[in-house]
């Protein structure tokens, strides 16, 4: 059998893992995709359960959500496994032994058994969390008592608002608006609200940057002459010369911006001035003028080349006018202008404290940064000789005897500074990583602190070379790819699976070039999303449900979107984009405001749309007439054109009279009907993304209050996928980290421009070697960092430049191991002159392949099921009731009758309503009442509608006064009661009545079908919960049981 543990670096047969946590132990394991580094740490966390240490003692952290449900459902199911002994469970207690050299006879079944039944009975205190949940602990239990606040909301982001506010409250302030002044002067190209706006949050974001180099000292002035002036005086007398004795006019001997320079600059040489006076306007004439100045020359190059002697000579001395020029402006300038930020970010923090204070709403940035400005406050007594005492323990829930780490290369310089201090109070420390896979450096990630940290805390060093994951076709490629891909990027050959399934797959890539160079005559060169298409159409990929194509950004991947749409491809997109980016969404809404405001450039926009799709021609017909009579019309049109505005004046009507829930249905119905909105998009993301829009307009009591609604949530409304098993999954590589599909089509254009940094600051931030101290730190504005190349800043910057190299090799990198079978690159890509193409990738992939532009190997392999059928969607009754049955026929490969599944679903959702609500409810008293029915109209509104959110609450009610014994004030009442069976199983139980006098207890359970009490399963599974209580309270209770139907 082939297992898991024959590919790590086996402990001593010496020292087993008990012996190495009697000692305490470390170690980093890095961890190519793919290799098994969740399995390991489950393993780990096992392992360290055996060897005695408590569960509650294990902290277990990585980076997301959905990393952490996984690596806790993977513990769970290991623990069964084996203390059931089920499923694989010989597998694991060989790698135990093998890996850990714990020997299956060293296991204590009964002991684990009794550990893993009183884990599910407490998971609260199984302390396994994201990272940003255990910083918010630490501040909770700590930080958050010290400065008075409590109850806090965590947010991700700050509220729009947020930074307008802050804004506001400093040109309230007489003494704060001083300190602002300087921003209007360095900001006045553009003195629009939202570029300062722009600038507050830039401060605010940069927070931690600034909290890190609080104890940084500022640099003094350098020293600098101002000889500069005579170098570039210099250089005017030559290019003067030159074209005297070449006879050629001197403007045309300079470049036009800067002959206009060295115009002004005779001026002032004109005006006779105190010798002081004049070398101060002349620098003032260059300082004005930085930006053309750093230029790589000022004289024309086409006139003077630089490969003559004179150009040679020029070039020197304009090098050493930039650096001294440079010098000056630096001392004279931005050390000034720094000392002016850096008193400012210390208002603009004080606002933001006192106003997240007072909110209680703080980000994870906030708690984070809070944490670690007072984590060590004297007063707390939360850290003594660098590590946290028993007292912040205490606090936090008790020691901690091993902590674990994922994903450590995305942890950020200020989360270290808090582990660390965890650390250094911890006997046992595991961490995983893969510095190839850091892609968050946006967020703060410092994959150098994974290069170094065996280092930083003496660990032994474990590689996990194996993929688990990727086939031998796959894995040969990617080796072949990455190896020696760029000289200072890191790679070591990673090894696949030996049994023979694993040696089969397929690999291949398809190339496009675009020339920046175009014939007239030559037609646009066709996309290489043109193949992936092609690949999905022709059936080439069968289990398409387990299939991704993946895209560097979500603008890419909307590319790729909407020619899926085109075909009509299911798909699935995983991406943050805007529900009002969606085509069909986007057309209607535009038409929704017009109505809503009666502006007609929105009925223009509406007309321009993708749905539908008016010439200029047609638009002018518009334009002419609304020009003319200053509203819209029907008899002023064409026949043809009459049609369309009846149309829209009639939907316009309606659309004033939604004061009801059948209203607003025939609103939606009229305005998909009108323009076959359907009939141009009918996938099922189509659909599902339509509905959503029209459940939300359903939710809202006029059209004003609806797109006010919109507006305002723009950014959080993000569109639906089709979440369908014959439905291609789409997602960014940031998305898909840590992900894996049977199939991958990875997408990668390096023809698009990158977009324009937008941002109005530069910093420069470095630390020395075991990043305690920040050893560099400058800030200033982005329009001065020509300035910093001439400074010592100049080589962070270099460092910077590499690191973000280094980042898209990994983002490449992430992508091409996400295959577990068969992989596909499509690369779209620029050619220069003579053929030349510059993206590694390509240059890589025509390297190894014979130059050639498409590559195949292997046999594509796959799972295909028979029974692969299309999930039932969560679409509105109401508004499916209009659609012909024939739209759906091209959401479904079988011939289910699709209303009665969607009937079916409908009646399942009530029933998921129904037992909300009454999670809410022990004693019917009328504050339960209002949380409940405030909670079911929040959870259930959208999704049901609120008329039939009302007709439920109806039902309950009903229900509840022929019940009322029920929730008689006397029963101590519990609702979604959790219990365990003997197989470890969990149960929920609806409602339990406990009587302390007549020491009777009552099992409810609510149904919501029909004739629920005589169905068999319902009864047994009633007894089931009897026995259970009963063996609970050992026989002190009569246990009864009840059926309710509602």
């Amino acid at each position: 059998m082939y297992t898991y543990a024959e590919e790590v670096m086996k402990l001593s047969s010496v020292m087993t893992l008990a012996d190495k946590i009697q000692k305490g132990y470390k170690t980093v394991i890095k961890a190519s995709a793919g290799t098994g580094k969740t399995y390991r740490l489950s393993l780990e966390y096992i392992a360290n359960m055996i060897c005695g240490i408590s569960y509650e003692n294990i902290v277990v952290m990585t980076f997301t959500k959905k990393a952490t449900a996984e690596i806790k459902d993977r513990i769970f199911e290991f623990l069964e496994d084996i203390v059931f002994e089920k499923n694989d469970y010989k597998s694991l207690e060989s790698n135990l032994s093998d890996i850990f050299g714990i020997n299956k006879e060293n296991i204590d079944k009964e002991v684990l058994k009794k550990l893993y039944i009183e884990m599910i009975k407490n998971k609260e205190d199984v302390r396994i969390y994201t990272i940003d949940g255990f910083t918010s602990q630490i501040f909770k239990n700590t930080i958050a008592p010290y400065l008075g606040i409590y109850g806090f909301e965590t947010l991700d982001i700050d509220k729009p608002d947020f930074y307008n506010e802050i804004l506001i409250s400093i040109f309230k302030n007489e003494d704060y608006m001083k300190k602002f002044e300087f921003v209007f002067d360095e900001l006045k190209e553009n003195r629009k609200i939202e570029t300062y706006l722009d600038f507050l949050k830039e401060i605010i974001d940069n927070r931690t940057k600034f909290i890190l180099a609080k104890d940084y000292k500022i640099p003094e002035k350098i020293v600098v002459n101002i000889s500069f002036i005579d170098e570039l005086e210099s250089i005017f007398t030559a290019v003067e010369q030159f074209s005297e004795i070449k006879n050629k006019e001197l403007k045309n001997c300079f470049n036009k911006d800067d002959f206009e320079i060295y115009n002004k600059y005779k001026e002032i040489e004109e005006k006779k001035l105190d010798p002081i006076e004049e070398k101060r306007e002349k620098i003032n004439l260059l300082i004005e003028n930085t930006k053309c100045l750093l230029k790589e020359k000022i004289w024309n190059g086409t006139t003077i080349s630089k490969k003559t002697e004179l150009g040679e000579l020029l070039l020197e001395s304009f090098d050493k006018f930039k650096e001294n020029f440079c010098k000056y402006i630096f001392n004279e300038k931005l050390l000034p202008l720094q000392n002016n930020i850096i008193e400012l970010k210390g208002i603009i923090f004080k606002l933001c404290d006192e106003k997240k204070k007072s909110e209680k709403a703080l980000t994870h940035n906030d708690v984070t940064n809070y944490t670690y400005e007072f984590i060590y406050n004297e007063e707390l007594s939360f850290v003594k000789e660098g590590k946290v005492t028993d007292k912040f323990f205490d606090l936090i829930g008790g020691r901690i005897d091993t902590i674990m780490i994922d994903e450590f290369q995305d942890t950020s310089v200020l989360q270290w500074k808090i582990l660390i201090l965890m650390m250094n109070a911890t006997k046992n420390i595991i961490c995983v990583g893969d510095e190839k896979q850091s892609i968050y450096s946006w967020r703060g990630g410092e994959k150098q602190l994974f290069e170094k940290l065996e280092n930083l805390i003496d660990a032994d060093v474990e590689e996990l070379d194996r993929s688990y994951r990727s086939y031998k076709e796959i894995m040969e490629n990617v080796n072949s790819v990455f190896t020696g891909i760029k000289e200072d990027w890191n790679y070591s050959e990673v090894k696949y699976r030996t049994d023979e399934e694993y040696q089969k797959g397929y690999f291949g890539y398809h190339i496009k070039e675009h020339p920046t160079v175009k014939d007239e005559d030559s037609d646009p060169t066709e996309k290489a999303i043109e193949n992936i298409v092609e690949m999905l159409k022709s059936g080439e990929i069968k289990n398409v449900g387990n299939t991704c194509i993946i895209a560097r950004t979500g603008k890419q991947l909307n590319e790729i979107a909407e020619r899926l749409n085109e075909e009509n491809i299911s798909y699935t997109i995983n991406s943050n984009a805007s529900l009002l980016e969606h085509k069909a969404v986007d057309s209607v809404y535009k038409l929704i405001k017009y109505f809503s405001t009666n502006n007609f450039i929105y009925l223009l926009e509406f007309l321009r749309s993708d749905l539908m799709n008016y010439s200029n021609a047609q638009m002018k017909q518009y334009i002419d007439i609304v020009a003319e009579s200053k509203y819209l019309k029907s008899d002023s049109f064409n026949d043809i054109e009459k049609n369309v505005v009846e149309l829209i004046l009639k939907l316009e009507n309606d659309s004033k009279n939604l004061n009801n829930i059948n209203a607003k249905e025939d609103f939606a119905r009229n305005l998909i009907s009108s323009f076959c909105l359907l009939d141009k998009y009918s996938s099922k993301s189509d659909i599902k993304n339509i509905f959503k829009f029209f459940n939300i307009l359903k939710s809202h009591s006029n059209i004003q209050e609806f797109v006010q609604y919109i507006e305002e949530k723009r950014d959080d409304l993000t569109q639906l996928s089709s979440d369908d098993s014959l439905a291609v999954n789409l997602m960014t590589i940031h998305k898909s980290k840590g992900l894996e599909y049977e199939t991958v089509l990875f997408y990668y254009n390096s023809t698009s421009k990158k977009p324009n940094d937008t941002s109005k600051f530069k910093m420069y931030v470095d630390y020395d070697k075991k990043y305690e101290h920040v050893v560099n730190f400058f800030i200033t504005l982005r329009k001065y960092a020509g300035i910093l190349e001439y400074t010592d800043y100049a080589a962070v910057d270099e460092q910077n430049a590499i690191k973000q190299e280094h980042e898209e090799m990994n983002a490449l990198y992430v992508g091409l191991t996400r295959a577990k079978k068969n992989m596909a690159v499509f690369l779209d890509v620029k050619s220069y002159k003579g053929g030349e193409v510059k993206d590694i990738l390509a240059l890589k992939l025509r390297g190894l392949y014979s130059s050639v532009f498409d590559y195949k190997s292997g046999e594509i392999a796959e799972n295909v099921k028979d029974d692969n059928k299309v999930k039932v969607e969560d679409y509105d009754i109401d508004i499916l009731d209009y659609i012909d049955n024939t739209k759906f026929s091209k959401l479904d490969t079988n011939s289910f009758n699709k209303k009665l599944k969607l009937a079916d679903e409908f009646k399942r959702k009530v029933g998921l309503a129904i037992h909300y609500y009454f999670e809410h409810i022990k004693n019917n008293i009328e504050i339960e009442k209002m949380q409940a029915e405030s909670a079911l109209f929040l959870k259930y509104g959208n999704l049901l509608g609120v008329e039939r959110v009302e007709n439920i609450l109806v039902r309950i009610e009903k229900f509840i006064n022929d019940n009322k014994e029920i929730y008689n004030p006397k029963y101590k009442v519990y609702t979604e009661f959790e219990i365990i069976n003997e197989n470890a199983e969990k149960r929920i139980i609806d409602r339990v009545n406990i009587d302390e006098d007549t020491k009777e207890i009552t099992i409810y359970d609510y149904k919501t079908g029909e004739d629920p009490g005589n169905k068999e399963k319902y009864i047994k599974q009633l007894e089931e919960y009897k026995k259970i209580i009963e063996e609970k309270t050992n026989g002190e209770y009569k246990i009864m049981t009840k059926i309710l139907e509602i």
